[in-house]
C-alpha cells in the first residue's frame, strides 16, 4: 500500500490513510464485525479504485484471503452472461459472491433498472449474510445513489 499517494485527499488525507491502514493491517477484526469500506469522491480520477486495489493486494498477501475486483457494469454483464450459459458451465458470478473480499468499483455508474437493483441487492445481501466483506468505490455518497432503498440500507450496515 506504500504506492498510494494519500495527499490527493487534501485535508482528509490523514483520516483516509488511517482507515485504509487499519483495514488491511487489522482485516480479521473488520471481518469479525462484518464491516467493509465505501470509498467515494465526486472527483473522477482521485484514486479510489487504485486505493481499493492497494488494500486488496495487501490483504491478499498478509492475510491469505481471496479477493476479486469487478466494476458494477462488468458485474451486471457477467450476470447477463449466466442466462446464456447452461447450468453445467461454471458461472463467473460465483467467484464474486463467494470470495473473501470483493471490490465493487464505480457503484452508481450503471444504467438504473429494476433488474440491476435486484442483482445488486442479491449480491450485497448474500455477502452480508455470509460475512463476506466489500470495498465499494463510487462518485457519490450512499444517500445519493439512485437505487432501491433496501440496497442503501444494506450498504450502511456493511460499510
Amino acid at each position: 500500500m506504500t504506492k498510494f499517494d494519500f495527499n490527493a485527499y487534501g485535508g482528509a488525507a490523514g483520516l483516509v490513510e488511517q482507515i485504509a491502514l487499519s483495514f488491511w493491517q487489522n482485516f480479521p477484526k473488520w471481518e469479525a464485525r462484518n464491516k467493509g469500506l465505501y470509498i467515494w469522491s465526486k472527483t473522477k480520477g482521485s484514486g479510489k479504485s487504485f486505493l481499493a486495489c492497494c488494500m486488496a493486494g495487501s490483504i491478499q498477501l498478509k492475510h491469505r484471503k481471496t479477493v476479486k475486483f469487478v466494476s458494477m457494469v462488468e458485474y451486471l454483464q457477467a450476470v447477463k452472461e449466466t442466462f446464456k450459459q447452461g447450468p453445467e458451465v461454471p458461472s463467473r458470478i460465483w467467484g464474486f459472491m463467494n470470495c473473501d473480499l470483493l471490490i465493487l468499483d464505480d457503484l452508481g455508474s450503471e444504467k438504473q433498472s429494476e433488474w440491476a437493483d435486484q442483482e445488486l441487492f442479491r449480491l450485497i445481501d448474500r455477502r452480508m449474510c455470509e460475512g463476506k466483506l466489500l470495498i465499494i468505490t463510487s462518485n457519490m455518497p450512499i444517500d445519493s445513489l439512485k437505487c432501491d432503498g433496501r440496497i442503501s440500507e444494506r450498504l450502511t450496515k456493511v460499510v
